[in-house]
């Protein structure tokens, strides 16, 4: 992994993230979409890094 990919949040949760399996595509899609919101602002609360309770409780579907 190069330091383009590492500073770049998208490219760095896409390579990190984007090849799990995680028995549908789309699961695997949100996976991605909020290591990149991680990413982004890793000090914030989840609420606010995934812009929703929504997010969150895809978030947390995701670990189960």
């Amino acid at each position: 992994m190069n330091i383009q990919t590492v500073l770049n949040p998208e490219a760095w949760a896409e390579q990190t993230f984007g090849q799990v399996q995680l028995r549908d595509m789309r699961r695997t899609r949100r996976a991605v979409q909020a290591a990149c919101a991680i990413a982004r602002d890793a000090s914030a609360s989840l609420p606010k890094q995934q812009q929703n309770w929504k997010g969150v409780r895809i978030l947390v579907s995701l670990a189960s």
